[in-house]
């Protein structure tokens, strides 16, 4: 059977890419932060699962950097069934965004990749997920039973090194998913996380129209929902107003400025 990979990334990382080229039989890169440039949500999706059909994808790897949640959670939980994807998700800053953004995402994953980073793996083994560093090329399968929304995260906020002893051979990615039983899982979410969802979707709305002046971004913005998100909607509109950034695009960085004091992501 033949390994057809989609990668989706925020940042272009060129270990993570020729890694998973390795392991591949057809390999697709698409870098999902560009892929909202000019484009609605809806378009985007579209876009992506045109070429999950008629590249006939059956690995989907996300590289999440900086906090990111422009990705729709339901939505990819979606594309996984629906297309039944074997998938890889790599968080690059997960000591800084677990409590926020990655152990939400984290549900959907069959196997994740970490920072190498004390305790860390802890949280994730709580989820039940696989998981490993890319320095280690280990994986501790002791699952604990934690509560993963624990408001105790004291020891991430002080992260330490792991050390790590290479092995002779590297890891097959994609043989060691064969070898996984997955099994659909209730996604667990917060409002804590759907106001990020939200945040990121309005962010992009007023991006493209600022940036575009697209009547179809006009209707993206004015979804019954985000009538509840009037003041973010006014403080997001008046940053990016002010922003020189277009080139450049960092969401996070933009809507922490305009919503920090607001709600941190």
């Amino acid at each position: 059977m033949s390994t057809n990979t989609l990668f989706l990334y925020q940042v272009d990382d060129p270990t993570f890419q020729q890694l998973l080229q390795n392991y591949s039989t057809n390999y697709f890169a698409l870098h999902f932060v560009q892929l909202f440039e000019n484009a609605t949500e809806k378009e985007m999706h579209t876009k992506v699962e045109q070429l999950i059909v008629t590249q006939d994808i059956n690995h989907l790897c996300i590289l999440f950097n900086n906090c990111d949640a422009s990705l729709d959670l339901y939505w990819l939980e979606h594309i996984k069934n629906s297309y039944n994807l074997k998938t890889i998700f790599i968080f690059q800053n997960s000591h800084n965004s677990f409590e926020y953004i990655d152990r939400y995402y984290a549900q959907i994953a069959d196997l994740i990749i970490i920072p190498p980073v004390e305790y860390l793996d802890d949280f994730y083994n709580a989820l039940e997920i696989k998981n490993f560093t890319l320095e280690s090329l280990e994986s501790d399968l002791t699952i604990k039973k934690e509560n993963i929304f624990a408001s105790s995260l004291t020891n991430l906020s002080t992260p330490q090194r792991k050390i790590s002893h290479q092995q002779d051979e590297a890891t097959d990615l994609f043989a060691l998913l064969d070898t996984l039983r997955t099994s659909k899982k209730e996604i667990l979410t917060d409002k804590k996380f759907l106001y990020s969802q939200r945040i990121y979707k309005i962010f992009w709305a007023i991006y493209n129209l600022q940036r575009y002046k697209k009547s179809k971004f006009i209707f993206s913005l004015l979804q019954y929902k985000n009538l509840f998100y009037l003041k973010e909607i006014y403080l997001l509109y008046r940053t990016l107003l002010r922003s020189q950034s277009f080139q450049s695009t960092n969401p996070i960085e933009l809507i922490n400025k305009a919503l920090y004091k607001e709600y941190r992501l």
